[in-house]
């Protein structure tokens, strides 16, 4: 038969409607074949859908029935040689860095949705905590920056509010922190935990 038309379409699995986004040919994309919504692959390399939870596996199977290729949950990795508790040297360190003393209980927040992630409200307890408490805030574009200052400003807490801005590498912070927050309002893989 005639060949089916390439395009590289978005597949929403939650509702399983495809959507195009692109046109062309190559390249290691799931296809669909437009007329028929049937899944193939333009070459043998492209023999295995990677899924990041086990929850959309399943839907992908029960959205498309006849997907052959097989499947494989990838969650996401952790380097341990890097990501790992902080000696006391390196935690003094990344305190000294930021300007925390020894006694104060550092929150860290890491994120560049500030609304979406819950910056506004973790702001919001901090100033209602205890004044040893500090807020250190990794990422953000400038104007977000300035917006969540205002906000820590406008709270009572903007001295205890640290903005970091963008890190290139994030584990000093992290050595830095006693608490971790993501008051998230949504996350389907939050990556800095």
């Amino acid at each position: 038969g005639a060949k089916p038309t390439k395009a590289k379409v978005k597949i929403d699995l939650k509702t399983g409607k495809t959507r195009k986004i692109d046109t062309g040919s190559g390249g290691n994309y799931l296809w669909v074949q437009p007329k028929t919504d049937k899944l193939y692959f333009p070459t043998r390399d492209n023999r295995v859908v990677v899924n990041l939870t086990v929850e959309e596996d399943e839907l992908l199977r029960a959205t498309y029935p006849k997907v052959a290729p097989a499947t494989v949950v990838i969650g996401n990795g952790v380097d341990t040689r890097r990501l790992r508790p902080p000696s006391d040297a390196e935690r003094s360190a990344a305190r000294g860095t930021y300007g925390f003393g020894p006694d104060d209980v550092v929150v860290l927040f890491v994120g560049h949705e500030f609304d979406r992630k819950g910056l506004p409200v973790l702001v919001d307890a901090v100033a209602q905590a205890p004044d040893r408490v500090r807020l250190l805030v990794a990422g953000g574009t400038q104007d977000l920056v300035d917006g969540a200052r205002d906000h820590a400003r406008t709270a009572g807490c903007v001295d205890r509010v640290h903005f970091a801005g963008r890190l290139a590498d994030p584990t000093p912070a992290f050595h830095a922190a006693d608490v971790f927050a993501l008051p998230s309002a949504y996350e389907s893989f939050g990556l800095v935990v």
